[in-house]
């Protein structure tokens, strides 16, 4: 708990200055979805900064006799360091109620060109037990009037242990933005376990930069 408290005020004082901040909400059939991305240079050259990354998802049913999962809360605050243009470096903390608190490191790739931009993020976590991650995103955004551009995300997670698999997702939105808004219809699909079993959460979200 007292990890716990000590991300949530980290978190706190750093989204306090942080600037242009995505944030999305997704209001599905099986679940309301959180999420945002907030990083912040805290240095005149650019190259040191932090990231704080929420997910959280509160399920209508949680009842297991009747198909319910638990609330799922996923919390990373991460200290930053570029590499380069395209290559950063990430070393933190990541929390979840499965897997309780965890020190992380990550190597990050980001490019943007035009109407597309990608991130592929390879992360390892120890703690209680360990294990890899491989995080990606895919976004394009073709114009297609002077105010409205079409808005298409590709996004996955996939977590392995040395048991095997823990957990992953995949996440597709499409929609259109206009003055930084996007807003449209949105799939999620959750795997859990060994098994890998999937269930699914479809819906309509909207997504802003603050």
């Amino acid at each position: 708990m007292k990890k716990l408290l000590l991300v949530l005020c980290l978190f706190i004082i750093h989204t306090t200055h942080a600037q242009q901040v995505p944030v999305e909400l997704m209001a599905g059939q099986s679940y309301l979805n959180y999420l945002h991305n907030s990083q912040k240079q805290i240095d005149g050259t650019g190259k040191w900064g932090w990231t704080h990354i929420a997910n959280l998802m509160f399920r209508y049913q949680t009842n297991p006799e009747n198909g319910g999962k638990t609330h799922e809360i996923m919390n990373q605050v991460y200290l930053t360091r570029r590499l380069g243009a395209s290559w950063t470096l990430q070393a933190g903390l990541f929390y979840s109620a499965a897997t309780q608190m965890k020190q992380s490191v990550a190597l990050q790739y980001r490019r943007r060109a035009g109407v597309w931009s990608v991130v592929l993020t390879p992360r390892y976590d120890w703690g209680r037990e360990q294990s890899f991650e491989l995080f990606g995103l895919l976004e394009v955004k073709p114009r297609l009037t002077g105010r409205i551009q079409l808005y298409t995300r590709l996004q996955f997670m996939t977590n392995h242990g040395a048991a095997g698999h823990n957990r992953s997702y995949e996440q597709l939105r499409l929609g259109w933005q206009v003055n930084h808004v996007q807003q449209g219809i949105g799939l999620t699909i959750d795997q859990y376990g060994r098994s890998a079993a999937s269930r699914y959460n479809y819906g309509i979200f909207v997504r802003k930069l603050l």
